[in-house]
Formats: structure tokens, sequence, C-alpha cells
């Protein structure tokens, strides 16, 4: 199961600004996580991209997660961004007037106005009812109304928003007051798919550990094919949310904020009126990076939005809806366990007026006539030369390429499809400046170590043999002795490296090889100076030269051993290992 849930973690959030990433948890000390999106796990878009998840993990969890007991994870909400309030905690509700059973208890009528005797009951563990086909047994689904009940403890004083929307008549009851009317007279929105009212809103002051009996009461309106009603309570919101995110993060080594949307703003059967985050979002990111440089903006849309604080954060992460495993898969790369590697699906404008749709979109008459035609997408943003805020297949992550070995397949680019020319060119990951975990660093050295060893014994062994065929204390012949034994010590040097220490897994190049070499006659002429002074200096052992050139040869060897793997990792395999980067070939 665990490695299960490690498959299903995303690995696709897009890069937009990657400054100060990934975060080294090793030189924190605390971190601020602040924003809606911070305790929410907002895993997939609303209607009928929803299922029922049996988890999810949220963007605070998964940092707790990785940055455990030694970092201190502390969290402000900042402001809210829902569309309607949201739904009420099940967690708080017990169903009917006793017992200990969660959720609310639904009575259903055969008649429009709850008359006569129930003809079904159930529990249901959520305050939003929906029904499309499958009804109850015994009810009718063409007329019939409902009554839900459930004891509401609210857990803190002060004054609750609750909220009603439906498709037919409802109202709702606290304690036997009546407090919200949507049954007597109601106002058509676009809440289910344009049948459902205008969400009505009730404010009322509760005590927190006093229990509150909610009656919610519903008719189906005859005329719709659809029935649904929906109950949202919104807790009570601090005056200054915005003042104590600021404060948090200003107190904090690192700020990240979560903002976005949830399904209630992405769904289906309506359209977003324009691309601002809705709420104090943008506001709410600008005073956190005021307060603290480091901060890391993490975004959770479906669709293009407006940056105005994009140079005013050090780090941009788009993370769509990534699914159960949302926070872990978010902590992943915001610590380098993972690398960010998606890219946009489409281009995001800097502002609404940017896009292809604007002057056609939403039409007229109920009728939207598609006047870009092809010009649409990235076309569009070329064709106009509008400079987009990111471009179409857009996304940075923690590395660099080179690109060499370009080649055209002929000398002329052909105009007709008798004559295409085939572009190919060598992609190289050439970055080694993040490293992910110490423990993985320390791998890493344990294994040059080992290879080093190896080439040690190599080197010394063939320096041996060379003295014991070819006996001589001339220094100058020692000196062409310790080349060759160099020589043959650093190639199996340099392919045990390559493959094993540093993860390597595409073929040797050429300017591999090239730069093998370079690095290898430096560290002969290197070698061969340290041997030519310990034979000035050891000239009494030059009796046993065996014994004067091992001696200068472990001197040369544990010098150069640094050099040898700075070398390697930061110029030779410019890459990093963990990442276990690929050579590809790209087509054009």
């Amino acid at each position: 199961m665990v490695q299960l849930r490690r498959c299903l973690r995303p690995s696709g959030p897009t890069g937009f600004r990657l400054e100060g990433l990934p975060v080294q948890r090793e030189h924190l000390t605390s971190i601020a996580v602040i924003g809606p999106n911070a305790r929410v796990a907002q895993i997939m878009g609303g209607g009928s991209a929803q299922v029922n998840a049996h988890y999810a993990i949220t963007p605070f969890e998964g940092i707790v997660a990785q940055v455990g007991d030694h970092v201190s994870v502390r969290y402000e909400e900042g402001c809210t961004n829902f569309r309607l309030l949201p739904l009420l905690d099940v967690g708080q509700l017990l169903a009917a007037t006793q017992g200990n059973e969660h959720g609310m208890a639904v009575e259903y009528f055969n008649s429009s106005d709850l008359a006569g005797t129930p003809v079904y009951k159930e529990t249901k563990a959520t305050s939003e009812l929906i029904w499309f086909e499958d009804f109850p047994q015994g009810v009718n689904r063409e007329k019939f109304s409902l009554r839900a009940t459930a004891r509401f403890t609210p857990q803190e004083s002060g004054s609750y928003t609750f909220g009603l929307v439906s498709t037919g008549r409802s109202r709702l009851s606290i304690d036997g007051r009546e407090v919200i009317d949507n049954w007597t007279q109601q106002t058509r929105s676009a809440e289910y798919f344009g049948m459902g009212s205008t969400e009505v809103q009730a404010v009322v002051t509760l005590e927190a550990g006093h229990q509150y009996l909610l009656t919610l009461e519903f008719a189906r309106a005859e005329a719709v094919p659809l029935a649904a009603v929906r109950l949202g309570c919104l807790p009570p919101v601090r005056a200054d949310e915005l003042e104590r995110a600021a404060a948090l993060a200003a107190s904090s080594d690192v700020a990240i904020v979560c903002v976005g949307f949830g399904g209630d703003w992405q769904s289906e059967g309506f359209d977003r009126p324009d691309m601002e985050l809705p709420g104090k979002q943008n506001t709410l990111v600008e005073r956190v990076a005021a307060a603290n440089p480091r901060t890391i903006v993490l975004l959770n849309t479906g669709s293009p939005i407006t940056m105005p604080w994009l140079d005013k954060v050090a780090a941009v992460l788009q993370a769509w809806y990534p699914g159960q495993e949302c926070g872990n898969g978010i902590a992943d790369v915001l610590f380098g366990d993972t690398n960010p590697s998606g890219k946009l699906p489409q281009t995001f404008p800097v502002r609404l007026e940017d896009n292809p749709a604007y002057l056609n979109f939403p039409g007229e008459n109920g009728k939207v006539y598609y006047g870009e035609g092809l010009f649409i997408g990235y076309r569009y943003y070329d064709k106009k030369q509008i400079a987009p805020l990111f471009p179409f297949g857009f996304g940075l992550s923690y590395t660099t390429f080179d690109y060499d070995t370009l080649r055209l397949s002929a000398r002329q680019i052909g105009q007709t499809k008798e004559r295409q020319t085939l572009g190919t060119s060598s992609t190289t990951n050439t970055d080694m400046h993040h490293s992910h975990t110490w423990s993985s660093t320390c791998w890493q050295y344990l294994r040059y170590g080992l290879v080093g060893g190896a080439n040690t014994l190599m080197d010394l062994l063939m320096l041996n043999v060379l003295l014991w065929g070819f006996p001589t204390n001339n220094v100058l012949v020692l000196v062409v002795y310790n080349s060759v034994a160099y020589s043959c010590g650093a190639v199996s040097s340099f392919f045990l490296n390559k493959y094993w220490t540093f993860r390597r897994k595409q073929r040797t190049t050429l300017r591999e090889v090239v730069r093998f070499a370079i690095i290898l006659a430096l560290e002969i002429l290197y070698s061969n100076g340290l041997v030519w002074l310990a034979g000035k200096a050891l000239q009494p052992l030059i009796a046993n030269p065996t014994l004067w050139g091992d001696a200068s040869k472990l001197v040369a060897v544990a010098i150069g051993a640094v050099l040898s793997y700075a070398f390697m990792r930061f110029w030779i395999f410019a890459g990093r290992s963990q990442d276990r980067p690929k050579q590809q070939k790209t087509h054009q």
C-alpha cells in the first residue's frame, strides 16, 4: 500500500519561478504554511469530475510529514476562496435528535409540503443532497419533499454564516427558529446547470460547545429534471486574517502560500467571469511576499490566472488538481525529492483581453461565434505578436540542458514533402548545483570513495608490475611508469564513476571523452610532479624503488582524490546523479 501511494504522487507540477527551490530542510527552523488551500486537498474539479476519494493529503500534511519534528510548521488561513459557503463538517454533525451516528437524518414524503407519513428514512454523510436517476425506494421522483435533521456543535463562539442553494424550495431552521427562507421566493442562478437558486445566506451567533438542532426542509420543483439542495456553513472569520498571515510569514524562514480555486469555481455548466483569483488571495500573496522575500506560491487552478505579484515572490509552482496524494506530491517537489517536470498544456495570457476568444465570448442571444478560426491557443499569440505570461509548453525544472551535435539531414531546407529536412541534436543534463538530501549525497561520496580505492589498487598494481618486470631507480623512467599506471587506474575509474557513482545511464559521449582526456593529462602532470618532488626529498629510499613509488603514489592519490571528484562531478559528468538524467535526441 505504501508503494502504491508513492506511485500515485504527482510529479507534474509546473515550475513558473524556482528561486530558492528546492528548499533545503536541514537549514530550516520554521515554515509558514498560509492560504485557503493549505489545509484543504484540492484534488479535482467540480461536477462530473468529482469522485469520493477514501483519503486525500493536504499540502500542510505533506509538508509536516516531510520536515519532521525538528522544523516548526505553523498555519494561517489568511483569507477564504469559496464560491459557495463550504459544506458542513460532518464530524460536527450528529444525525436526528438522538444517537451518535454522524451525518443528517433524512425523511422523505410523497408530497410537496412534507404532509403525511415518511415513506423512507436514511442518514446522509453530507450536507449536499443530489438526485439524478436513483431515488430511494418508494419515493415519488416526480413529487416529493424531505426533512433533514442534525445536531450541530460549534467548536468556537462567534458569527456563523449559513447558506442554502436548491433546485426547488428550501428553508433552514435552528432550534425551531427559521433563519433562511428560500421557500416562498427564489432567484434563479447558474448553480446546478442553471436550474438552481442563488445562495441565500443568514448570519447566526452561536456558542462553542452548545448543541443546536438544524432542520433543513426541501420540496422538489416539478419543472426541472434535477433535484438538489445544498447547506453550507462558514465558521467565524477573524477581521485581522491578512495581518496574522503576514506576521507569521515575517517570523518564519520560508513562507509557502497555497492559493487557487476549488471544485465550486471550476466545474461544468458555467464559466469564470475573469482570470482573477477569487476573494483576497492576490492581496494575501502580496502581503506575505512583502513580509518574507522567501515566499513560495503554490497554485491549485485548472486554467490561467493573472499574477500581479509574480515579480515579488521567490517561486511559483502550478500544482493543478493533483489527486489524492496532493500534499505528499507537492512536498516532494518543494524539498527536491522530485523534479517539477510539468509543461504547460495551454498558453497563460497576461490578461483576459489577450485571450483569442475575448471578442467573441460570451456571444449574443445564447450563441457564440468562434471568430478566432484556426488561430486558437499559441497560434493566436504568434500571429498577433502578443507576449504571453507563460507560453504553451513552458515549465522550469531543477536542471538545465546542453544541446550539441546539431545536424541537418540536407544542405538545404526543403519546401515540399519530397524535400523535408530533419534536424537532430543531443540533449544532456548539465546542472549540478542542487542536491536532494544529505543522505543521497553521502551515499554518492561513499561510492566515489570505493571507486577511488579500486582505482588506487589498480594503479599500485600496475606500477608494481612494471617495477618488478623492469626494475629501475631512474626518476624519469619512474615517471613514465607512473603515467602508465595512473592512466590504467583512471580509465577504470572513469567508467565506474560514470555508471555507478553518478548514475549516468546513457552511452559515453565524445565531449565526456575529450574532457576526461584533458583532466587525465593534468592529473598525470600533477602526479608526476609529486613523484619528482618525492624523489628529490626521499633520495635515501631510491634504493628501494617499489617502496619509494608506492609512498609517492599514495600521496598523489590522497591529494588528487578531492580534485578528481570535483572535476568529474561538476564538469565531465555535469548532471545530477539523483535525477538519473537521460540523453535524448531532439528531432525538429
